[in-house]
């Protein structure tokens, strides 16, 4: 079941657009990285444009302190997306959709004696699975014990202990800059919503259609289940990226699937796109690269999810993560969803095409 919600969610938004300002990513930036790509054409340059124009009509209304940086700088080297502010404001189902209520966040924090927010930190390194069916360790041993073993950068580690120790504290001093930046953002957006309407329309459309499903599976390698409640939820910050949320990993749990404004029709779902040369030299290097070959030949006559593979290759269930986001990220692995876990399989058919587009560049005259 598929349910459109046509407005931001502004938490959302607001801690995309402090990612941009702190780690000096703006639209012109993104525009300069994308304009080589396949897919890429006037229509997204003008709409990076316009989204340039609201950042910088926001930034002139504010100034965000230095001293939240660090909330918001990549915890590993090799992904430049998850930060500690992200898991801080999303640890309720409210949160994910649209509601700021620090009260909210706070009391969740108190209850589960920050479960929500070291699950969306550490999950990805645990190793054996079954302990995030137990509830993550939270004693503060146990928790050294589990970023002792990730691949964290060293100076987020400790961060990541300062927060959890002032973590009420640090609510309170990110949401005294958010809420005033929030009140900013939301008519900015009721004026600018009318230039993407294409983008409303689509997705009002298809969630209504009940088409959704075959397309999201289609484009991201997602497999879905029919049990799975999903809101879908615009994003201009994000404009450029598709993010799935859920608040736990059961199979009927609500998930808010966050969809960049790119995303805006039908030819990013079931129209193929030819491979830019750009394009074709990352996916190369991926495919250089010893442990991300290996990854793809384990799966690509069965799914298998992070410990199999980590097991199997003897690497660390931190650096699969990275390998398998990198591939999965480049289109090479579809996704599995199945009771708490994640599975990986090959995407023969985007692998096929990149080799088609090989031959087709290299061999044929």
């Amino acid at each position: 079941m598929f349910t459109f919600y046509e407005n931001c969610n502004l938490v959302k938004e607001a801690s995309l657009l402090m990612y941009r300002f702190y780690n000096q990513h703006d639209f012109l930036d993104l525009k300069e990285s994308i304009s080589k790509k396949s897919g890429y054409n006037q229509e997204i340059g003008d709409m990076i444009d316009l989204l340039q124009e609201i950042y910088e009509k926001i930034m002139r209304q504010v100034s965000l302190p230095d001293d939240l940086k660090v909330l918001f700088e990549p915890l590993y080297e090799q992904d430049n997306v998850l930060c500690i502010a992200d898991s801080m404001i999303m640890t309720d189902y409210e949160m994910l959709m649209h509601k700021v209520d620090r009260k909210a966040i706070k009391k969740r924090f108190e209850e589960d004696n920050g479960r929500s927010f070291i699950d969306g930190l550490v999950n990805d390194f645990l190793d054996d699975p079954k302990e995030n069916d137990q509830g993550i360790p939270l004693t503060v041993d146990e928790l050294m014990d589990k970023l002792d073993q990730s691949e964290m950068r060293v100076k987020m580690k400790w961060e990541v202990l300062r927060v959890y120790h002032y973590y009420l504290e640090t609510v309170d001093r990110l949401f005294d800059v958010m809420e005033p930046l929030i009140a900013i953002m939301e008519p900015l957006y009721r004026e600018y919503a009318f230039h993407f309407q294409k983008f409303y329309d689509f997705w009002s459309r298809v969630c209504t259609q009940g088409t959704l499903k075959e397309a999201l599976e289609h484009a991201v390698k997602l497999k879905i289940e029919d049990s799975n409640h999903i809101t879908v939820v615009p994003s201009w910050m994000g404009c450029n990226a598709i993010a799935m949320q859920a608040m736990d990993a059961k199979a009927d749990t609500p998930i808010v699937m966050y969809i960049g404004l790119f995303f805006r029709d039908s030819d990013f779902f079931f129209h193929s796109q030819k491979i830019s040369r750009e394009e074709m030299c990352s996916h190369l290097k991926l495919l250089s690269d010893p442990s991300k070959y290996a990854i793809l030949c384990r799966v690509k006559d069965q799914a298998r999810y992070g410990l199999q593979l980590a097991k199997h290759l003897n690497l660390t269930t931190a650096t699969i993560s990275h390998h398998v986001n990198a591939l999965s990220n480049a289109g090479l692995l579809s996704l599995e969803k199945d009771a708490n876990r994640v599975y990986y399989r090959m995407n023969k058919e985007h692998l096929g095409m990149l080799l088609d587009q090989l031959r087709e560049d290299l061999l044929e005259s």
